[in-house]
This record gives structure tokens, C-alpha cells and sequence, in this order.
């Protein structure tokens, strides 16, 4: 018996020192799924997750799926490996045309726990974004994650989000567009539609970005110090056992 709660103790000991399962962060991706202009394209967004994008623009060329790694992990805090991108690009030229990314149909997995939006690359001749929800009053609740980032050299103007009026602007020149900026929207079970509009100048190439994060669902994993701990913890016990008295008991 005395042995059962001695090692009982080790092991709530030792998991103090645990390392814990962190949460995972995952993006849409574009790659495997770029949606065509007009047709509802489903994509898995990495942790379960599906939505249906759809794609409305003017212009004649350039939508395209691409992946950038740990890109913007640092300046958001979100820890994420694999970095997804929708580009739309429409062929250049001295005018705009209206484009619509539309996010439906979300279905969100079972250990869904938030989802994110972003734009980013935008120039100030396509500014503002606007953005609206089948939830109202939602968009004025979302708040940006951590700080936007670098797209590049080229690609590293400031921009800014606008809760109360739910738009991105910046102003950046044709030789410096925005910087990417995420926002945390909550859990995507709440919304029908999420929808970015903008009058997108023809020269601009605008990257957009929808993600999830999932619940870890892994028993927590005892890192080193958890076993060193608990190795010490079983190293002195067994030596003031063994220096008490015959038939003296040590009560855990």
C-alpha cells in the first residue's frame, strides 16, 4: 500500500512539470482546392474544418493557391508550420474592378475552437476592404491577432484594421503594398457567410487568408524536467524509508 502512494505522489508530481498539448493553428488550403471565378469551391481549412469559397472579379487572370511555412508566425504568436494564401491577381492596368471573396457554408470540425481571417499585399489604390458577416454586429466584435507582417520587401507598408466600420485600409504606393494583417473572428460555427469586397486596382495582387484553430486532443507528454522531478522525488523517499525505524510507516 505504501508503495501504491508513493508512486501516486510521483506521478502528481511530476505532472506539474509537464509539457503542455498546445492548440493547433491551421490555414485553408488554396493549393489543393483554388476556386475558379463564380464557382463555390470547398476547402479544408487543416483541423477539420471545410467552408466554400467563392470568388467574384472583373478581372481576366490570376487566382492562385500558394503556401509561405512559418510566414507571419512569429508577429501573430499563432505557432502555425504551414502558411496558406488565395492570390488574386487581375492582369494590370490603369482601373479597378470590383472583387468579392465569400466564405459559406462553414462546417466546422469537432474540436473547432476559432477562426481567422486576413488580407494582405494590398495597395492603397484597392483600399478599403470591406468586410460584413451573416452575424450582426459581429464584425465590430473581431480584433486583430498579434502584429501584421511582411509580405516581402515589397510588401511591408502598414495597414490597418477598423472595427466600428469594418474595413482594412492602407495607404500604400504601387511599390510598396500592405503588409498581411489576421483577425480573430471567433468561432465560425456563428456565421453563414463572411464576405471582403473591394474595388481592386488592376496592377494590385491581393492575398487573402481564412484559418482555424483546433483543440489539442493529445494526452500532455511529461517532458524532461517532470521525469528528473519525479525521478528525485522517488530517490528521496526511498531513502528516508529506509533510514526510519522498523515497522515505522510513512502515511502519503
Amino acid at each position: 500500500m505504501y508503495a501504491m502512494r508513493r508512486l501516486t505522489l510521483v506521478l502528481l508530481f511530476a505532472s506539474l512539470f509537464s509539457t503542455p498539448a498546445r492548440a493547433l493553428v491551421t490555414w485553408g488550403d488554396f493549393v489543393e482546392s483554388t476556386p475558379p471565378p463564380g464557382a463555390p469551391t470547398t476547402v479544408s481549412l487543416g483541423g477539420g474544418s471545410t467552408v466554400q469559397v467563392t470568388v467574384t472579379t472583373g478581372g481576366t487572370q490570376g487566382i492562385t493557391g500558394s503556401t509561405w511555412g512559418t510566414l507571419g508566425a512569429l508577429e501573430t504568436g499563432l505557432g502555425y508550420t504551414a502558411l496558406n494564401m488565395l492570390g488574386i491577381f487581375n492582369g494590370g492596368g490603369q482601373a479597378s474592378v470590383h472583387t468579392v471573396v465569400q466564405f459559406s457554408n462553414f462546417q466546422p470540425g469537432a474540436h473547432h475552437v476559432r477562426g481567422f481571417i486576413g488580407i494582405g499585399a494590398l495597395n492603397g489604390f484597392s483600399s478599403p476592404v470591406t468586410v460584413t458577416s451573416s452575424l450582426a454586429g459581429a464584425v465590430q466584435t473581431w480584433t486583430q491577432v498579434g502584429s501584421a507582417f511582411d509580405f516581402g520587401p515589397a510588401n511591408s507598408f502598414p495597414i490597418t484594421w477598423n472595427a466600428p466600420s469594418g474595413t482594412f485600409t492602407t495607404t500604400a504606393a504601387i511599390t510598396n503594398d500592405s503588409k498581411v494583417i489576421v483577425l480573430d473572428v471567433g468561432s465560425l460555427a456563428q456565421y453563414s457567410t463572411i464576405t471582403l469586397s473591394l474595388e481592386q486596382w488592376l496592377d494590385d495582387g491581393v492575398v487573402f487568408v481564412i484559418g482555424e484553430e483546433t483543440a489539442a486532443t493529445e494526452v500532455p507528454a511529461l517532458g524532461p524536467p517532470a521525469w528528473t522531478a519525479a525521478a528525485l522525488l522517488l530517490a528521496v523517499s526511498g531513502v528516508v524509508a529506509a533510514r526510519l525505524p522498523r515497522g515505522f510507516r510513512i502515511s502519503a
